[in-house]
């Protein structure tokens, strides 16, 4: 045992270098996954490990007080406060620091309000709200990993009480039912709404649940050592095994949860051996400095990180924590001073406002990091945008909005876009230019092959009850083919979306919808592909300490290889209903040698797919020219 250890265990009586040895086990597999997926891909569930723990330690304490002089919520709090505000603290107001000097406004204000969602102990529920289509990749939010921290702390407010409830009465039943009934919530609810079942407490409430029920068990008896074993081999089966993605939780969040408990159960002597137990006493500022280091180098680098470099973020990440536990966390944890607590509340709800300030000022875009390329900057608004949706859409159509709705003028609509959020950043130009100032256009849902059927549904409920309509616009995340015709994910990197998701299905879907609306009098205008690109835009341009880590162009050559198989389908689509239109969008971006993503110096889209207003403008601009040169009825 090392002398810390020791130390901690002359004021803690119940203390287990072993568990100690347990949360190295969780935190380096946390940490190995999101530095190195594939060498550990299923070491996120070492967050489901320190949930048990977590459950197991706390209990624990709730137990020995309730069978003694009875519990205290304040020196409850008071211990929490004290474990986990220090470390927090410097990390939250760490990150709003570096923010301060290398984020453009729109990452910084994305940055405050998750600090003021740390703060405050909600992140999950933030993050919970943020999911679903326009949510930006989780490598580029810094304070992701905060939402355990949510979880367990909203388990901390109730679990308490409803010991203390449940404590004289039926406890043992009380406290399964419960978790029983989190865990079937979980395993329904994820079949519909994964993100629910990742975030919210009461989805996660059977995993901290798993280690009350088992300190209350240890302290009736004992368990044989073999368990710790078994339970180490269901851990490591998890963190080799258990997929990413849609299906976790869920049941495979069970060999986590249950290897935890059996570990915990076993007391395994070899997890006390001396750097595990080191590992394990800095675990938790190595988790929350980890993180933010691997989000800020790739958000400033534009792109992942290198493998050496990452080596030395996770190096940097375990000696800021080594230095956080002995120069912050250790002397205010310990102090005797009961003014410390007072101090950490302060310092944590003036971190949080400080992190709402951020937000509520647009990220403070009189910041030098932001002044150099203003211009530039104030056209990246992320995914959304104003244009997502209004108030008067909403009212016209308001049992079935899914995403998109937007409509300016209160009279039938006469253009509607069909497709997904490429058909709706053409709304802004449409909007804008006055010369389709005679038209009313409504941007409404995400109708695609292998997209959401209802809105397809609604889409062709609006043609067939407006009359009024009578051009309709087609664009798409248009897809790429692979060799065998199977149409490519590329939000997904590459993997085909499905089995059935073929280039025949998207040419059949694309022959059945202008039937449709030839059917129902209205013009069809495809947009062909524009060049696509896997990285955000605002990394070509500089940043105060970095230079501009992409160049924003692309060779034809490329752009065409990419956009083949698509326009081979658009072309037997066109040659089948020779009466529809369809518009070119390369002109914007290319020549004959090079595309780019900017036009004279400043950003044509707003993320890394979608236009930004000035963007709209400028191909609407060539659409206008395109539609008077095709006799298109469309314009004043």
């Amino acid at each position: 045992m090392t002398e810390d250890a020791k130390s901690y265990a002359e004021k803690h009586l119940a203390y287990r270098a072993d568990i100690d040895g347990l949360r190295a086990l969780a935190v380096l597999a946390v940490v190995l996954y999101h530095a190195f997926p594939t060498l550990l891909p299923g070491g996120f569930t070492g967050v489901d490990v320190f949930f048990v723990i977590s459950g197991y330690l706390i209990s624990g304490n709730i137990y020995k007080e309730l069978s003694g002089k009875g519990f205290s919520f304040v020196d409850f709090y008071r211990r929490r406060i004290r474990r986990i505000f220090p470390a927090l603290v410097l990390v939250l107001a760490s990150c709003l620091g570096f923010g301060w000097i290398a984020l453009y406004p729109g990452e910084y204000q994305a940055l405050g309000k998750h600090a003021a969602l740390g703060a405050g102990f909600v992140s999950n529920i933030g993050f919970f709200l943020e999911s679903g289509y326009f949510d930006v990749s989780a490598i580029t939010k810094p304070l992701l990993h905060l939402w355990s921290l949510g979880v367990e702390e909203q388990f901390y407010i109730v679990w308490p009480v409803v010991a203390i409830l449940l404590w004289r009465r039926a406890f043992v039943a009380g406290a399964v039912l419960l978790a029983a009934a989190s865990f079937i919530a979980s395993i329904v609810v994820i079949t519909g709404d994964q993100p629910a079942a990742f975030y919210l407490p009461h989805l996660r409430f059977w995993e901290l649940a798993v280690g009350a029920l088992l300190a209350y068990a240890a302290r009736l008896r004992q368990f044989p050592p073999f368990l710790s074993w078994v339970g180490l081999t269901v851990i490591a089966a998890g963190y080799a095994l258990v997929p990413d993605g849609p299906v976790f939780p869920g049941y495979w969040a069970l060999l986590p949860v249950i290897g935890a408990a059996l570990v915990i159960a076993g007391r395994n002597g070899a997890l006390s051996a001396r750097p595990l137990v080191f590992i394990g006493l800095v675990s938790f500022p190595f988790y929350l400095w980890h993180w933010p280091l691997l989000s800020f180098a790739h958000i400033v680098i534009g792109s992942e990180p290198s493998v050496w470099i990452r080596v030395e973020l996770v190096i940097a990440a375990f000696l800021l924590a080594c230095l956080t536990y002995y120069l912050v966390e250790r002397p205010l944890r310990f102090a005797r001073n009961r003014a410390v607590t007072v101090g950490l509340v302060i310092a944590m709800a003036s971190t949080g406002l400080a992190g709402w300030a951020v937000l509520k000022n647009g990220g403070y875009p009189e910041r030098k990091a932001a002044v150099a390329q203003q211009e530039a900057i104030s056209l990246f608004v992320g995914p959304m945008w104003r244009y997502t949706k209004n108030d008067l859409c909403v009212s016209l159509y308001p049992d079935t909005y899914r995403y998109f709705c937007s409509q300016e003028k209160p009279e039938p609509p006469t253009v509607i876009l069909i497709g997904n959020s490429y058909a709706n950043h053409l709304y802004a130009g449409l909007v804008e230019d006055h010369r389709f100032s005679k038209q009313n256009i409504l941007s409404y849902g995400s109708c695609e092959p292998g997209g959401y059927e209802i809105d397809c549904v609604v889409q062709e409920k609006i043609v067939a009850e407006n009359p009024s309509i009578k051009f309709a616009i087609i664009n798409e995340l248009w897809p790429r083919l692979n060799a065998q015709g199977k149409i490519i994910d590329m939000v997904a990197g590459g993997e085909p979306k499905s089995d059935t998701n073929t280039a025949q299905r998207y040419e059949k879907f694309l022959n059945d919808k202008i039937d449709f609306l030839n059917s129902h009098g209205v013009t069809t205008i495809i947009f062909q592909p524009k060049p696509e690109v896997m990285y955000e835009p605002s990394t070509c341009f500089a940043r105060p300490f970095a230079p501009a880590a992409n160049s924003c162009e692309l060779d034809m050559d490329y752009v065409r290889e990419q956009q083949a198989g698509i326009r081979a389908v658009i072309d037997r689509v066109k040659a089948k209903h020779p009466e529809i239109f369809v518009f070119e969008q390369n002109p914007l971006f290319c020549d004959d040698d090079t595309c780019s993503l900017n036009k004279d110096q400043l950003p044509l889209l707003r993320d890394n797919r979608h236009y930004n207003e000035r963007g709209s403008l400028l191909i609407i601009g060539q659409f206008a020219d395109f539609a008077k040169k095709n006799g298109i009825p469309i314009l004043d």
